[in-house]
Protein backbone atom coordinates (compact mmCIF):
# COMPACT_ATOMS: atom_id res chain seq x y z
CA UNK A 1 0.00 0.00 0.00
CA UNK A 2 1.56 3.26 -0.78
CA UNK A 3 -0.10 6.76 -1.07
CA UNK A 4 1.82 7.33 -4.52
CA UNK A 5 1.76 5.52 -7.86
CA UNK A 6 3.97 2.44 -8.75
CA UNK A 7 5.53 4.61 -11.62
CA UNK A 8 6.75 7.14 -8.78
CA UNK A 9 7.97 4.13 -6.76
CA UNK A 10 9.68 2.14 -9.09
CA UNK A 11 12.90 2.16 -8.07
CA UNK A 12 12.17 1.13 -4.84
CA UNK A 13 10.49 -1.90 -5.85
CA UNK A 14 13.70 -4.14 -6.31
CA UNK A 15 14.71 -3.69 -2.79
CA UNK A 16 11.61 -4.00 -1.44
CA UNK A 17 10.70 -7.51 -3.09
CA UNK A 18 14.64 -8.57 -2.16
CA UNK A 19 14.70 -7.62 1.50
CA UNK A 20 11.46 -10.08 1.35
CA UNK A 21 13.36 -12.43 -0.67
CA UNK A 22 16.53 -12.19 1.39
CA UNK A 23 14.04 -13.09 4.59
CA UNK A 24 12.85 -16.30 2.83
CA UNK A 25 9.90 -14.88 0.98
CA UNK A 26 9.86 -15.32 -3.13
CA UNK A 27 7.66 -13.16 -5.07
CA UNK A 28 5.26 -15.64 -7.32
CA UNK A 29 7.42 -18.70 -6.02
CA UNK A 30 6.20 -18.73 -1.78
CA UNK A 31 4.16 -15.46 -1.63
CA UNK A 32 2.02 -13.70 -3.73
CA UNK A 33 2.77 -9.20 -2.69
CA UNK A 34 -0.70 -7.71 -3.62
CA UNK A 35 0.31 -3.98 -4.63
CA UNK A 36 -2.02 -0.89 -4.25
CA UNK A 37 -1.71 2.46 -5.11
CA UNK A 38 -3.48 5.30 -4.16
CA UNK A 39 -2.10 7.39 -7.03
CA UNK A 40 -1.85 10.82 -4.83
CA UNK A 41 -5.51 10.51 -3.72
CA UNK A 42 -5.51 10.01 0.18
CA UNK A 43 -9.59 9.36 -0.16
CA UNK A 44 -8.78 6.48 -1.87
CA UNK A 45 -7.13 4.50 0.64
CA UNK A 46 -9.69 2.93 2.52
CA UNK A 47 -11.51 1.59 -0.62
CA UNK A 48 -7.97 0.26 -1.45
CA UNK A 49 -7.68 -1.33 1.95
CA UNK A 50 -11.14 -2.77 1.94
CA UNK A 51 -10.02 -4.74 -1.19
CA UNK A 52 -7.40 -6.23 0.44
CA UNK A 53 -9.04 -7.28 3.66
CA UNK A 54 -11.82 -8.86 1.29
CA UNK A 55 -9.11 -10.41 -0.21
CA UNK A 56 -8.17 -11.77 3.14
CA UNK A 57 -4.33 -11.14 2.61
CA UNK A 58 -2.07 -11.85 5.87
CA UNK A 59 -0.18 -8.73 6.09
CA UNK A 60 -1.17 -5.21 5.03
CA UNK A 61 2.15 -3.09 4.81
CA UNK A 62 2.19 0.85 4.68
CA UNK A 63 5.28 1.36 2.93
CA UNK A 64 4.84 5.12 1.78
CA UNK A 65 4.30 6.50 5.90
CA UNK A 66 0.76 7.76 5.30
CA UNK A 67 -0.38 7.84 8.40
CA UNK A 68 -3.97 8.08 6.80
CA UNK A 69 -3.28 4.85 5.14
CA UNK A 70 -1.96 2.72 8.59
CA UNK A 71 -5.29 4.58 9.76
CA UNK A 72 -7.56 3.06 7.45
CA UNK A 73 -6.43 -0.73 8.07
CA UNK A 74 -6.47 -0.57 11.62
CA UNK A 75 -10.25 0.67 11.15
CA UNK A 76 -10.57 -1.69 8.32
CA UNK A 77 -9.31 -4.88 10.22
CA UNK A 78 -8.59 -6.28 14.03
CA UNK A 79 -7.27 -9.63 12.65
CA UNK A 80 -4.75 -8.60 9.68
CA UNK A 81 -1.30 -7.68 11.13
CA UNK A 82 0.01 -4.35 9.88
CA UNK A 83 3.10 -3.28 8.84
CA UNK A 84 4.12 0.60 9.48
CA UNK A 85 6.47 3.00 9.17
CA UNK A 86 5.71 6.55 11.22
CA UNK A 87 8.08 8.99 12.10
CA UNK A 88 5.42 10.40 14.68
CA UNK A 89 4.57 8.59 18.36
CA UNK A 90 2.08 5.57 16.78
CA UNK A 91 -0.14 6.07 20.06
CA UNK A 92 0.05 10.04 20.10
CA UNK A 93 -1.35 9.93 16.86
CA UNK A 94 -4.13 7.66 17.14
CA UNK A 95 -2.35 3.88 15.51
CA UNK A 96 -1.65 2.17 18.50
CA UNK A 97 -4.79 2.33 21.37
CA UNK A 98 -2.96 1.57 24.52
CA UNK A 99 -6.23 1.49 26.14
CA UNK A 100 -6.74 -2.45 24.89
CA UNK A 101 -5.96 -5.56 26.16
CA UNK A 102 -2.70 -7.50 24.79
CA UNK A 103 -5.84 -9.62 23.21
CA UNK A 104 -7.64 -7.22 21.49
CA UNK A 105 -4.32 -5.40 19.86
CA UNK A 106 -3.88 -6.02 15.90
CA UNK A 107 -0.50 -7.86 15.52
CA UNK A 108 1.77 -4.83 14.44
CA UNK A 109 5.03 -3.98 13.90
CA UNK A 110 6.31 -0.13 14.16
CA UNK A 111 9.31 1.56 12.65
CA UNK A 112 9.76 5.00 14.04
CA UNK A 113 11.83 7.13 12.01
CA UNK A 114 12.33 9.19 15.05
CA UNK A 115 14.28 7.30 17.15
CA UNK A 116 16.76 6.22 13.94
CA UNK A 117 17.29 10.19 13.71
CA UNK A 118 18.40 9.79 17.42
CA UNK A 119 20.54 6.51 16.27
CA UNK A 120 22.09 8.66 13.73
CA UNK A 121 22.96 11.02 16.31
CA UNK A 122 24.20 8.65 18.65
CA UNK A 123 26.74 7.37 15.16
CA UNK A 124 28.01 10.42 14.25
CA UNK A 125 29.28 11.53 17.74
CA UNK A 126 31.99 9.13 17.75
CA UNK A 127 33.36 10.58 14.61
CA UNK A 128 33.29 13.90 14.92
CA UNK A 129 35.22 13.79 18.48
CA UNK A 130 34.82 17.25 20.62
CA UNK A 131 31.54 18.74 18.31
CA UNK A 132 30.24 21.80 20.39
CA UNK A 133 27.17 21.33 18.34
CA UNK A 134 25.62 19.51 15.48
CA UNK A 135 22.88 20.97 13.09
CA UNK A 136 19.50 19.22 13.05
CA UNK A 137 17.26 19.83 9.73
CA UNK A 138 13.64 18.73 9.58
CA UNK A 139 10.74 19.30 7.42
CA UNK A 140 8.29 21.53 9.07
CA UNK A 141 5.62 20.49 6.84
CA UNK A 142 4.48 17.55 8.95
CA UNK A 143 4.60 19.12 12.41
CA UNK A 144 3.47 15.43 14.09
CA UNK A 145 6.71 14.09 12.52
CA UNK A 146 8.64 17.10 12.92
CA UNK A 147 7.42 17.47 16.85
CA UNK A 148 8.34 13.50 17.68
CA UNK A 149 11.46 13.32 15.84
CA UNK A 150 12.91 16.55 17.12
CA UNK A 151 12.13 15.11 20.70
CA UNK A 152 13.65 12.17 20.00
CA UNK A 153 17.20 13.90 18.60
CA UNK A 154 16.73 16.52 21.85
CA UNK A 155 16.89 13.33 23.97
CA UNK A 156 19.31 11.44 22.55
CA UNK A 157 21.67 14.70 22.28
CA UNK A 158 20.94 15.26 26.06
CA UNK A 159 22.12 12.22 26.48
CA UNK A 160 25.26 12.51 24.65
CA UNK A 161 26.35 15.97 27.25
Amino acid sequence: MHLTSRTRRAGYLPDFTRDWADAGYIEGKNVAIEYRWGEGHNDRLPSLIAELVRRQVSVIVDAGRARLAALAAKEATKTIPIIFMQGADPVRIGLVDVSVTPAEISPASTFSYAEVAAKRLEFLLPLVPGARSVAYLRNPTNPVFAESETSEVEAAARSFA
